[in-house]
């Protein structure tokens, strides 16, 4: 199961890096995708990852349906929630519902990195190591 508590290094001899959080937020928006976007689904959006951060799974997810129940949402904000949606599971221990989220993403643009990134955190944590780098390389290209 995926948690916040370190790993067990995988060179012995190096030092154990800090454990980061199991689901991170994403990167600030590009100015592009900052242009088109929808101020009032920004705000609801960034509530979401704030209710997430706090631990408060209940009004992240409330905030995460909202938004995607706004009828101005774009393309790059549905994919946001729906990866926020997929991350609240996977800190709620549902996976499997969380890569239903992470492949719906994918479906409608396979090169979106939070979800990439995501299928990848499950993989690994499946211990399926090949299909989790193929994730984090398709992440980074």
């Amino acid at each position: 199961r995926l948690s916040s508590a370190p790993s067990p290094a995988i060179n012995p001899a190096a030092p154990e890096p800090k454990a980061p959080e199991a689901v991170s937020s994403p990167p600030p928006a590009s100015p592009a995708a900052s242009a088109s976007a929808n101020p009032t689904v920004e705000r609801m959006l960034g509530e979401a990852e704030e209710a997430k951060r706090a631990r408060n799974l209940d009004e992240a997810h409330k905030r995460c349906n909202d938004s995607l129940g706004f009828s101005g949402l774009s393309p790059a904000q549905r994919h946001q929630a729906m990866c926020l949606k997929a991350e609240l599971h996977v800190l709620e221990g549902h996976l499997k519902e969380a890569e239903e989220v992470y492949d719906r993403v994918l479906a409608s643009d396979s090169t979106y990195p939070r979800a990439l990134c995501g299928k990848g955190a499950l993989a690994a944590e499946a211990n399926r190591w090949p299909e989790a780098r193929s994730f984090f390389e398709r992440a980074l290209s």
